[in-house]
């Protein structure tokens, strides 16, 4: 009888050494596989970074709204003139650089996503974090739902990683907020290195350059907040009825940050919201980096 339970027992042991030795290597294949495919895919292109056309090709352009009226009125007014209020000349918050339209195909697409966009008209955009020794360095898809990329990859086949995306609700072109989504990999691909982000000194301090390459324009970011948030948090809101309401906005983000990076924010800002797994306080949070822009480049024929 003990003979026979002491095979029982081995019998079972061994059956559990060899599922989890199948799960072990089935989930190593997964992250090759996947990563060879990324890596596929950015053989298709040439990622040049924004401020690297602006230093070639850009022509910068003043980052202001102008004004409706004259900036100067005459000294003497008729007495039958209406007063017409003169409202000054308001300054952007980041640089816009004005490039040549030859840069983009005959559908307004950038000439290196031409290709990627063909296979896959999902894809909105190119994100990059430089700095890290496994590179962020992803196409952004977008669905017409917030689940179907997370167990999805570029080609639509069911992937342990899933896919870079954007917010189903969001028009980038449109919304100040654009937020996007990843995995944190325990490879550290993907998202992984933003898993610990805002505990890491090392990352939020030195690695804070944030890309984002559109169909046909391309953004550049800086970090001012990161922090663990609960996933009710409401850290994803893109749109604003109101400059007091974005502001408010702004001042709650900019306050839940673990690191003061001393940025100035005003309602004009466009950002860039970063949200991954978090693996300190569990399932219900998540790890979150909010970016500014700095600098925009519009391929345009005023270049």
């Amino acid at each position: 009888m003990k003979k026979s339970i002491r095979i029982l027992l081995f019998i079972l042991s061994s059956c559990l050494f060899a599922y989890s030795l199948f799960t072990i290597v089935g989930k190593a294949y997964s992250y090759y596989k996947e990563n060879k495919q990324y890596e596929q895919l950015r053989g298709q292109v040439e990622i040049t970074y924004s401020t690297e056309i602006a230093s070639e090709v850009a022509s910068e352009v003043p980052s202001e709204v102008p004004s409706k009226v004259p900036s100067q009125v005459p000294s003497q007014v008729p007495s039958e003139a209406p007063v017409v209020e003169v409202k000054p000349i308001r300054k952007m918050p980041y640089t816009i650089l004005n490039v040549n339209p030859d840069y983009l195909d005959e559908k307004d697409v950038l000439k290196e996503y031409s290709n990627l966009y063909k296979q896959n008209s999902d894809l909105v955009g190119w994100i990059q974090m430089p700095g890290f020794k496994v590179p962020i360095d992803y196409p952004v898809m977008q669905a017409d739902d917030n689940e179907y990329y997370l167990k999805r990859d570029f080609k639509k086949k069911s992937s342990f990683a899933g896919s870079i995306f954007m917010d189903y609700i969001n028009n980038p072109q449109m919304d100040m907020n654009i937020v996007i989504y990843g995995h944190a990999m325990n490879d550290h691909s993907m998202f992984g290195n933003l898993m610990n982000y805002y505990a890491r000194a090392d990352k939020y301090t030195k690695h804070t350059k944030i890309f984002l390459n559109l169909m046909n324009t391309q953004f550049e970011y800086e970090v001012f907040s990161t922090y663990a948030a609960n996933r009710d948090y409401n850290y994803r809101q893109t749109n604003f009825s109101s400059d007091d309401e974005y502001l408010d906005f702004l001042q709650r983000i900019r306050d839940k940050s673990i690191y003061n990076y001393n940025v100035e924010l005003t309602s004009d800002d466009k950002l860039i919201t970063l949200s991954t797994c978090n693996n300190e306080f569990g399932d219900e949070y998540r790890s979150v980096i909010h970016a500014k822009l700095i600098k925009q480049i519009i391929y345009t024929d005023n270049a």
